[in-house]
């Protein structure tokens, strides 16, 4: 079976525990079925969170279904609900990953794991097209991704798995299927007011008219702009190192504020733009701050003359005769 080939890779001799974000649905109760079929030994925790967005009936089967499948798997089982009201698809993305991230810290893992597939990529890839985005938005859903919502002391650790990526959502079916297995369905996937849906439901559908191959398109296109972002990213921490030995910059960090040389003749303000962008973003995330591509644009502008600046939420962007910096305070 493809699934469990998919698997293979969680192998890791250091991996004893695990959580899975589990809401009764095909993809994640497959991942479930897999994930402890591939690893009998792994000490499994199915977790379901409730949104508090549907009603209590619905919600409830759901939580049965997930706490019954775990004890015929020999998985623990937590449940975990809302104590906000959830406006909007990002608000309840945002306070399921808080949960998660508590709940991996409590069970004492770094690892969890998600239901992802290959559909779930096409259409990120496009909502992220849509949105606007650049090369990263492009790459879609990486299968091994560092946590993807902050605010919580453990979530710089944790370590999201989706290893269903590369599976589409007819294979999972079928998993299912063969295992004679019917999971829950959540009818709120069928409201169009939401934008993930109405991309899959409308919008999709409208595509494959003139194209039925563009959802593997659109994956091939994440897959391609990942590796073409990976070289990027990689030759900007190569040369990081090599100009400022940046592995050992660990007490600036510590102050808030790292320097990278700017003039002499192989300073920043000479690297192409596509270089400059990824070491920009490297040092920025390393200080816990985010940059927005107007900025990154600003940025780059600034970067060839010296008393300039740039203000970026949390901190600023500015030069100094010989050296651009990014400072966690602003000092205004």
């Amino acid at each position: 079976m493809q699934l469990v080939t998919l698997l293979k890779d969680l192998g890791s001799p250091n991996l004893k525990k695990a959580v899975i974000a589990c809401s009764g649905g095909g993809d994640s109760t497959a991942l479930l079925i897999a994930v402890r079929n591939r690893f009998p030994k792994l000490q499994l925790t199915a977790a379901y969170f409730n949104h508090a967005i549907r009603d209590d009936k619905s919600t409830k089967a759901e939580e049965d279904f997930v706490a019954k499948l775990a004890t015929e798997l020999g998985a623990d089982f937590v449940t975990g609900r809302s104590d906000e009201k959830l406006s909007s698809e990002e608000d309840a993305r945002k306070a399921r990953y808080q949960w998660l991230a508590k709940i991996c810290t409590d069970v004492g893992t770094k690892v969890c794991m998600t239901g992802h597939h290959a559909n779930d990529q096409a259409e990120t890839v496009l909502l992220n097209v849509l949105r606007g985005t650049g090369s990263t938005g492009m790459s879609g859903m990486l299968g091994s991704a560092s946590w993807p919502v902050g605010n919580s002391t453990s979530a710089g650790r944790l370590i999201l798995l989706r290893p269903l990526l590369r599976l589409w959502r007819d294979d999972i079916d079928a998993y299912l299927r063969d295992l004679d297995i019917e999971p829950r369905v959540d009818c709120s996937n069928a409201d169009a007011r939401y934008l993930r849906n109405r991309l899959r439901i409308v919008s999709l559908p409208h595509l494959k008219d003139i194209n039925p191959k563009v959802e593997n398109h659109l994956v091939a296109l994440a897959e391609d702009t990942k590796s073409d972002d990976e070289f990027l990213m990689n030759t900007a921490r190569v040369w990081l190192n090599e100009k400022m030995n940046y592995q050992q910059v660990a007490d600036q960090i510590v102050h808030g504020e790292i320097k990278i040389p700017r003039t002499n003749r192989s300073g920043l303000s000479i690297v192409p733009k596509p270089i400059f962008t990824r070491i920009l973003k490297i040092v920025v995330g390393d200080l816990g701050l985010n940059v927005s591509r107007s900025q990154i644009e600003t940025a780059y502008a600034i970067c060839g003359r010296a008393n300039a600046e740039v203000s970026i939420t949390g901190g600023e962007i500015r030069t100094e005769r010989s050296w651009f910096v990014v400072s966690k305070t602003s000092r205004r």
